[in-house]
């Protein structure tokens, strides 16, 4: 049967699309049991920040009690699916999950969905990403335009107008493993309309490396760093909107493929013009400034070992509707967590002594023929381990940063609120322990703007840890703390 399919209209998108966003119709082969291959067809909806999902009926693979007899629902797993869309481009479903209520009717859902013409047998191995980020353009040190000339005489019937490109729109870093990334801005010209002329950049990362990975790898490996660390330097969620993988194919042309996944938008963006509200990073990205492969390198390795920073905030960087309650209790815990692994072996070592001064106490009080009842009372109530202190902790992370930064905390509304409860001689630190000890039982609520104001002041106090985590002098992120 000749299905007619047409599609939505697609909004102007500055990077071609193999594959917009949309419902196909699709035909998948789906494998029984023994391997032999079941044909299907329904519509397969691919769209941005959202995974994969079809609706299939047919001929499907189904488990049999007894011969024409099943039981329901059914559920199914395949690492990879393969099918055809209407517009006759492949499409190839990774860690695909397929449920089953009825003989002829199914639902599948997927981690990934590779779109275009796969060109052959399919073999998940890459060497190559394409992929834009949002805000990366404002993070790299250069911008593609050198120049703009423009004609000043209007009586001139010559008028001229030019533009001057910088040298090279891309910077390029190579690692020692031979891997190389590639940052900077393709150009889009619209041109031949008498009445329009168009110039724009299109921010885009391209990663190749030398040991081939598989598209399941790529958002850990490579998208996660770079957005991740773009989340950080803005202090803006920097969403995913276009990634492309490539690979050589059997003909030995390059085989490109459009990747469909949760994290990945697929709404990519040309710049915009600068305004007087831009977006500042902590740190530019490009010669004489910021490294980003070695960033992204430290990155992936601080997610590896599961650095307590990144444990707790960077999965949160950049969320802008946060409620201050839940950022605030966020943000403390990042602190005392990095400062405990930062300082790992003397606390180790105080803790030691700690518990060799608890064990010589309690020997004491044994000897002295002290009542059971306080003995009891003793060896409850003396902890057994000596447990971070947030005060510490709280001192530690702004010793390097701008004076501001600890006046604007003692300064704030929310510490002078609490102050008056405690006893003379407290600070900021005490204070800031006694709120998160409050939110965090439950047993104290605050005013959520005066939470919000301090608030802005650790955001910015974590996001200097994660950078010089990753390698960034502080001297070059100070910047960040220009904007009170």
């Amino acid at each position: 049967m000749e299905i007619i399919y047409r599609h939505k209209p697609v909004a102007d998108s500055p990077i071609k699309l193999q594959v917009p966003p949309d419902d196909y119709p699709v035909m998948l082969s789906i494998p029984a049991s023994d391997g032999t291959p079941h044909e299907v067809t329904g519509t397969i909806t691919l769209s941005g920040g959202a995974f994969p999902t079809a609706k299939i009926w047919g001929n499907l693979p189904l488990k049999q009690t007894v011969v024409g007899a099943f039981t329901f629902p059914q559920y199914f797993e395949y690492p990879v699916l393969k099918g055809k869309l209407s517009t006759n481009q492949d499409v190839i479903l990774i860690n695909a999950r397929m449920s089953a209520y009825a003989i002829e009717h199914a639902t599948l859902y997927a981690d990934l969905a590779l779109v275009g013409n796969a060109r052959g047998a399919f073999v998940d191995s890459f060497t190559e990403i394409r992929f834009q980020v949002e805000h990366l353009d404002r993070c790299l040190s250069f911008a593609p335009i050198y120049q703009v000339q423009m004609p000043l005489d209007q009586k001139n019937p010559s008028l001229a107008w030019s533009v001057t490109e910088r040298e090279s729109r891309y910077e390029y870093w190579q690692s020692e493993d031979g891997t190389k990334l590639t940052a900077g801005f393709d150009g889009l010209v619209k041109t031949g309309d008498p009445y329009t002329m168009r110039l724009r950049y299109i921010p885009i990362c391209e990663v190749k490396t030398e040991k081939p990975f598989c598209a399941g790898a790529v958002f850990k490996e490579w998208v996660r760093p770079i957005s991740g660390l773009i989340s950080v330097l803005t202090g803006v969620d920097a969403k995913v909107t276009h990634v492309e993988l490539r690979a050589a194919g059997e003909d030995g042309a390059a085989l490109k493929l459009q990747l469909y996944a949760r994290w990945i938008t697929q709404s990519p963006y040309a710049s915009a013009e600068r305004t007087g509200s831009d977006i500042s990073p902590a740190m530019r990205l490009g010669p004489d400034a910021g490294n980003l492969l070695e960033l992204a390198l430290a990155w992936r390795r601080e997610a590896e070992e599961r650095s307590p920073v990144f444990e707790t905030y960077t999965s949160m960087a950049g969320i802008q509707d946060d409620h201050p309650r839940h950022r605030f209790l966020l943000l403390i815990q990042s602190i005392e967590g990095h400062y405990g692994h930062a300082n790992r072996a003397r606390l180790d070592e105080e803790n030691q002594r700690y518990q060799a001064r608890r064990a010589e106490l309690l020997q004491h009080l044994e000897i002295s023929k002290l009542e059971e009842k306080w003995l009891k009372f003793a060896r409850k109530n003396l902890v057994r381990e000596k447990h971070g202190q947030l005060r510490e902790a709280l001192q530690w992370s702004i010793a390097s940063l701008p004076r501001w930064v600890e006046d604007g905390i003692a300064a704030s509304t929310l510490v002078q609120e609490v102050l008056p409860s405690l006893p003379n001689g407290s600070s900021w630190r005490d204070a800031l322990a006694e709120v998160r000890n409050g939110l965090a039982h439950g047993a104290r609520g605050f005013d959520p703007y005066d939470l919000r104001n301090v608030v802005m002041i650790l955001e910015k106090v974590v996001r200097a840890q994660v950078l010089v985590v990753l390698g960034a002098d502080l001297s070059s992120i100070n910047t960040m703390f220009d904007d009170r």
